[in-house]
């Protein structure tokens, strides 16, 4: 059998129903999604992931808008309980980041206003 290195955990937890160590792959795959699509919910949760792969033009009531086509890529299948337990995390993590995000709203409007003051400046 070959000599397999050492790994240490990227993450170890000890206390009453929650015992794990946490491991990286040796490969680990990055995937983006636009957004989710339908879910269907029971003992297991599946999500489907969807990318944006382009728009057309239709007309409602008279005006023409944009309409996205979109694809699903990927069906996200998850045990219900740990999927909710993670949407506690984030929610938690939101409202403790909500000070940047504030700021960075702050940043991104202010940006936003001298780009908008500096084209009306130009003279054509």
């Amino acid at each position: 059998m070959p000599d397999v290195p050492e790994r240490k955990p990227i993450l170890s937890e000890r206390t009453v129903g929650r015992m794990f160590d946490f491991y990286m792959a040796p490969e680990v795959e990055h995937l983006f999604a636009d957004g989710t699509g339908r879910a269907i919910l029971g003992q297991l949760t599946k999500l489907e992931l969807y990318r944006v792969i382009g728009l057309k033009q239709e007309v409602h009531g008279g005006i023409g808008v944009n309409v996205e086509e979109r694809e699903i890529f990927c069906v996200l299948t998850i045990p219900t309980v740990p999927l909710v337990e993670t949407i506690g995390v984030l929610i938690d993590q939101l409202g403790n980041n909500m000070p940047l995000f504030d700021a960075a709203h702050e940043q991104l409007k202010g940006i936003l206003r001298n780009a908008i003051r500096q084209a009306a400046a130009v003279k054509v």
